[in-house]
């Protein structure tokens, strides 16, 4: 049996991020706290930080998702419930625990004897792993060094670099006249960059600039993560035309290769921010068959580059779950190119998570895991997801995956499963939805600007 613990927030905490969540942060973790059930099996265990709606495991169950349990106020509670029986909680742990199904408090008929249970985090911290040791959870973990090393942006930049597939002017900054001497070298073409911080993932810890000189926002933004990290890395905005994941899982045992567990095309919204994975009923890399798109762009490239990625990471000591970013991109002259590794995530991903949906496919159906922000006016959750539900075309279905209610309100990031007999069908189908999606709204609490604004977005 897994126990999911579902900390979001995995990049701040690796770079050292000691204030306390925001309420928006805390209200996003609640939201994601049950995309676990996209990789769950039955009997699993998801921690949730708020109330969830009782009635949601079983319409999850009638989905044709597995049932799971689920422990209330977070981790602390989580250990409380699991750490003493190394099993499912008992009714002396009722207080915190309710099991899926009935909506009621767990009772000693859900008791279990002596079960293992494995801690499954969303990344590996020391806090992670002081609490799972603390009440006796069985995990093989990566030591936190290897685990820093491998999501740093130091290693993907030198990925890039020995490879020579990062973008033209990519470079790390040490100092406020680094900054200035890469502005000063971009092409005329290009009038928007980025710089992005050591730790950080799907458009968080990152500033977007304009011009070739930096504004007094931006130069404070610098100044506190070279104080922090002492790098940070920039590269000019680049015009993507696709992005994928490209998902692994190292094994943790000697001379054992990378297991490719698929490619997950990605959504982003014209920020950058992720809004969804897209995933197929095969196990191949899906579509689009970018061998026909020249240039060597296609993602039997990127996987292949994936691989080496992973060997290398397993040397730094680093084992588990790795999802590499990979984009192809039109350079100034208008060229296709390959960016085969545009981030590397050592942990788990949304799109890896994503590919646990396939379980509902039908052969030869595909579907998204989108994460939005429904626009939902006066309407209930419930009442939207009908409506939108009844517009699908013949043979096309909407599963909502995120619980109706938490902690008493809505959610503000909704996760559902859009599923379609054909590519074709899917993607008019994400089209005609997205008229009804906020995607310019604050989602996840990030230290991002872009020209100087505050942003937030989701997380892949």
């Amino acid at each position: 049996m897994r126990a999911f613990v579902g900390n979001f927030d995995f990049e701040s905490q690796l770079a050292g991020e000691s204030r306390q969540p925001s309420e928006s942060v805390r209200s996003a973790l609640a939201d994601l706290a049950m995309v676990w059930i996209a990789v769950a099996e039955e009997g699993d265990v998801v921690a949730v930080p708020a109330e969830i709606e009782p009635a949601f495991t079983e319409r999850m169950v009638q989905a044709g998702l597995p049932r799971v349990h689920l422990l209330s106020e977070g981790l602390g509670a989580m250990g409380e419930a699991l750490g003493a029986t190394g099993g499912l909680p008992t009714s002396a742990h009722a207080s915190s625990a309710r099991t899926g199904g009935t909506g009621g408090l767990a009772t000693s008929a859900h008791a279990s004897s002596a079960r293992e249970v494995v801690c499954c985090p969303w990344g590996w911290t020391p806090a992670v792993r002081r609490r799972a040791a603390e009440h006796g959870w069985t995990f093989h973990a990566p030591t936190d060094a290897a685990v820093r090393r491998a999501n740093s942006r130091r290693f993907s930049f030198a990925i890039e670099q020995e490879t020579a597939t990062a973008p033209p002017g990519a470079c790390a900054v040490h100092s406020i006249e680094d900054l200035a001497g890469a502005l000063r070298t971009l092409p005329a073409d290009v009038d928007r960059w980025l710089l992005k911080a050591e730790f950080g993932a799907s458009a968080r810890e990152r500033f977007l600039g304009r011009g070739r000189e930096p504004t007094a926002d931006c130069v404070g933004w610098l100044r506190r993560r070279l104080n922090r990290d002492r790098v940070a890395f920039f590269e000019p905005w680049l015009e993507i035309v696709t992005e994928a994941g490209i998902q692994f899982t190292i094994p943790n045992e000697s001379g054992a290769e990378p297991v490719l567990e698929g490619v997950t095309p990605l959504l982003t919204d014209s920020g950058g921010r992720y809004i969804g994975s897209r995933f197929h009923a095969s196990a191949d890399p899906p579509w689009p068959p970018l061998s026909k798109g020249g240039n060597g762009c296609a993602w039997e490239h990127a996987v292949a580059m994936g691989v080496e990625v992973c060997r290398r990471l397993r040397e730094l000591g680093y084992f588990g779950p790795v999802g590499i970013d990979a984009a192809r991109y039109r350079d100034g002259e208008g060229n296709l190119r390959l960016r085969p590794v545009q981030d590397v995530n050592a942990r788990w991903t949304m799109g890896r998570l994503g590919l646990g949906l396939r379980r509902l496919l039908a052969a030869r159906e595909c579907g998204s895991w989108l994460h939005v922000r429904p626009r939902l006016g006066d309407a209930r959750l419930e009442d939207w997801l009908q409506s939108q539900t009844q517009a699908l075309p013949h043979g096309c279905r909407l599963i909502c995956t995120s619980p109706q209610s938490i902690a008493g309100r809505p959610p503000n990031i909704v996760t559902m499963a859009l599923i379609a007999p054909t590519e074709k069908q899917l993607l008019e189908c994400e089209r005609d939805l997205s008229i009804f999606f906020a995607h310019d709204q604050l989602a996840f609490a990030k230290h991002d600007r872009r020209d100087g604004q505050q942003e937030a977005g989701g997380g892949q």
